[in-house]
Protein backbone atom coordinates (compact mmCIF):
# COMPACT_ATOMS: atom_id res chain seq x y z
CA UNK A 1 0.00 0.00 0.00
CA UNK A 2 1.01 3.17 -0.43
CA UNK A 3 1.99 5.68 2.42
CA UNK A 4 -0.74 8.46 2.90
CA UNK A 5 0.67 11.34 4.32
CA UNK A 6 -2.13 13.46 6.25
CA UNK A 7 -1.95 17.04 7.64
CA UNK A 8 -4.68 18.83 9.41
CA UNK A 9 -4.13 22.91 9.60
CA UNK A 10 -1.43 22.75 6.54
CA UNK A 11 -0.36 26.55 7.07
CA UNK A 12 1.36 25.53 10.58
CA UNK A 13 3.39 23.50 8.58
CA UNK A 14 4.21 25.70 5.96
CA UNK A 15 3.97 29.12 5.51
CA UNK A 16 3.84 31.13 2.46
CA UNK A 17 7.57 31.64 1.24
CA UNK A 18 9.08 29.20 3.76
CA UNK A 19 8.85 25.12 3.82
CA UNK A 20 10.95 22.73 5.81
CA UNK A 21 13.28 20.28 3.57
CA UNK A 22 11.30 17.56 4.79
CA UNK A 23 8.04 19.15 3.19
CA UNK A 24 9.51 19.96 0.00
CA UNK A 25 11.25 16.56 -0.22
CA UNK A 26 7.73 15.26 0.08
CA UNK A 27 5.84 17.10 -1.93
CA UNK A 28 8.44 16.93 -4.61
CA UNK A 29 9.83 13.66 -4.58
CA UNK A 30 7.35 11.47 -2.57
CA UNK A 31 4.52 11.39 -5.55
CA UNK A 32 7.31 9.51 -7.54
CA UNK A 33 7.30 7.22 -4.76
CA UNK A 34 3.70 6.25 -4.83
CA UNK A 35 2.91 8.81 -1.55
CA UNK A 36 0.21 10.39 -1.49
CA UNK A 37 -1.04 13.62 0.99
CA UNK A 38 -4.16 14.87 2.30
CA UNK A 39 -4.04 18.39 3.42
CA UNK A 40 -6.07 20.60 4.97
CA UNK A 41 -6.39 24.31 5.97
CA UNK A 42 -9.03 27.08 7.02
CA UNK A 43 -5.85 29.70 5.89
CA UNK A 44 -4.71 28.94 2.16
CA UNK A 45 -3.25 32.10 1.79
CA UNK A 46 -0.23 31.04 4.63
CA UNK A 47 0.49 27.98 2.35
CA UNK A 48 3.83 27.87 0.10
CA UNK A 49 2.94 28.47 -3.54
CA UNK A 50 4.65 25.39 -3.90
CA UNK A 51 2.19 23.27 -2.64
CA UNK A 52 -0.56 24.27 -4.67
CA UNK A 53 1.85 23.85 -8.12
CA UNK A 54 2.25 20.16 -7.28
CA UNK A 55 -1.58 19.23 -6.23
CA UNK A 56 -2.87 16.64 -8.00
CA UNK A 57 -6.70 17.97 -6.53
CA UNK A 58 -7.42 20.56 -5.08
CA UNK A 59 -10.77 21.44 -3.46
CA UNK A 60 -11.95 24.58 -1.73
CA UNK A 61 -15.04 26.02 -0.11
CA UNK A 62 -16.43 29.02 1.17
CA UNK A 63 -13.79 30.96 2.57
CA UNK A 64 -14.88 34.31 4.32
CA UNK A 65 -11.41 36.13 4.31
CA UNK A 66 -10.38 37.81 0.92
CA UNK A 67 -6.47 37.40 1.25
CA UNK A 68 -7.70 33.01 1.14
CA UNK A 69 -10.47 33.36 -1.45
CA UNK A 70 -7.57 34.86 -3.68
CA UNK A 71 -5.35 32.37 -2.96
CA UNK A 72 -7.59 29.86 -3.71
CA UNK A 73 -8.57 31.74 -7.18
CA UNK A 74 -4.90 31.56 -8.06
CA UNK A 75 -4.41 27.39 -6.92
CA UNK A 76 -7.57 27.06 -9.22
CA UNK A 77 -7.15 29.08 -11.97
CA UNK A 78 -10.37 30.40 -11.64
CA UNK A 79 -11.63 33.98 -11.25
CA UNK A 80 -11.42 35.32 -7.81
CA UNK A 81 -15.87 35.72 -8.15
CA UNK A 82 -16.29 32.36 -8.45
CA UNK A 83 -14.60 31.25 -5.20
CA UNK A 84 -16.21 34.60 -3.45
CA UNK A 85 -19.59 33.11 -4.95
CA UNK A 86 -19.04 29.73 -2.74
CA UNK A 87 -21.82 29.50 -0.32
CA UNK A 88 -22.31 26.46 2.57
CA UNK A 89 -20.51 23.23 1.63
CA UNK A 90 -20.50 24.09 -2.51
CA UNK A 91 -16.84 23.59 -3.56
CA UNK A 92 -14.29 24.17 -6.58
CA UNK A 93 -12.11 21.42 -7.32
CA UNK A 94 -9.38 21.26 -10.05
CA UNK A 95 -7.46 17.95 -10.91
CA UNK A 96 -4.63 18.68 -12.61
CA UNK A 97 -5.86 20.41 -15.86
CA UNK A 98 -9.09 20.54 -15.23
CA UNK A 99 -11.65 22.41 -12.78
CA UNK A 100 -15.22 21.80 -12.06
CA UNK A 101 -17.53 23.26 -9.60
CA UNK A 102 -19.80 20.74 -7.98
CA UNK A 103 -22.41 21.55 -4.68
CA UNK A 104 -21.49 19.85 -1.86
CA UNK A 105 -24.82 18.13 0.28
CA UNK A 106 -25.11 19.48 3.79
CA UNK A 107 -27.17 16.56 4.87
CA UNK A 108 -25.89 13.46 6.33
Amino acid sequence: RAPLLMVDELSTVVQAGSAPAYWTACISRGRKRGMAILAASQRPARIDKDFWSQATMIRCTALGYEGDQKAMAAALGRPLSDVQALQGFEAIERQRNTSRKSPRSTSA
